[in-house]
């Protein structure tokens, strides 16, 4: 092609410096992308590590159902719950909380329209996993909140998962946490509780 090497900017030298410059810039191309990846998931773990909050909770509740259940037990030693569709007659929950302070709640059958429906259950022989499905409905039976919990109990230590959807917003929680617990009966069921632990919460954008 260049016998007398008269012709330095010849044809191969041409090609030599395109392809160069097209594997250059493809390096590049690949470099800023990786490096706009990389802070885009930095900056979207940072911005998520801030909608968690973490908490020290302590509670006391009690809820007497009736319906398709029998239970018997304290949770973490020995316990047995087999839920077929429940409904809450009457609940009540106190909670004193290192973020959000204390708050009390109480609700009977049909208070402001509305009633709970609750199916799952577990058990457990000096630990054990448990899981439940409950939905607050109006008076027409449509479901206006839902949940989802479980966990694993191994005495003293129990654990809860949770995720509720209310208003179409999704509200996840985690609970570690150590107390007595209970429930017993067959068709009217009562449970209580009375815990202390750490609670670990996603707060919403308008949060």
């Amino acid at each position: 092609m260049d016998p007398d090497g008269m012709w330095p900017d010849g044809p191969p030298s041409l090609v030599r410096r395109a392809f160069d410059y097209v594997v250059n810039t493809a390096k590049q191309a690949i470099y800023n992308a990786v490096a706009n990846t990389v802070e885009s998931v930095k900056e979207g773990a940072k911005s998520e590590a801030k909608r968690w909050d973490m908490s020290v909770s302590s509670n006391v509740e009690g809820k007497i159902t009736m319906g398709p259940r029998i239970s018997a037990g304290a949770k973490g030693l020995f316990d047995g719950d087999a839920n077929a569709g429940s409904i809450t007659l009457i609940s009540a929950k106190a909670e004193a909380d290192s973020k959000s302070g204390v708050k009390s709640d109480f609700n009977y059958l049909m208070k402001d329209d509305k009633y709970e429906i609750s199916f799952g259950g577990g058990g457990d022989i000096a630990g054990g996993v448990y899981g439940n499905y409950s939905e607050v409905r109006d008076r027409k039976g449509n479901a206006i909140e839902k949940t989802i919990d479980g966990g694993v109990n191994i005495a003293p230590i129990q654990t809860k998962a949770e995720i509720k959807k209310s208003d179409g917003t999704f509200k996840p929680e985690a609970n570690i946490f150590m107390g007595p617990s209970f429930t017993a009966g067959f068709i009217f069921n009562f449970s209580g509780s009375a815990n202390l632990g750490v609670k670990i919460i996603r707060r919403n954008d308008e949060d």
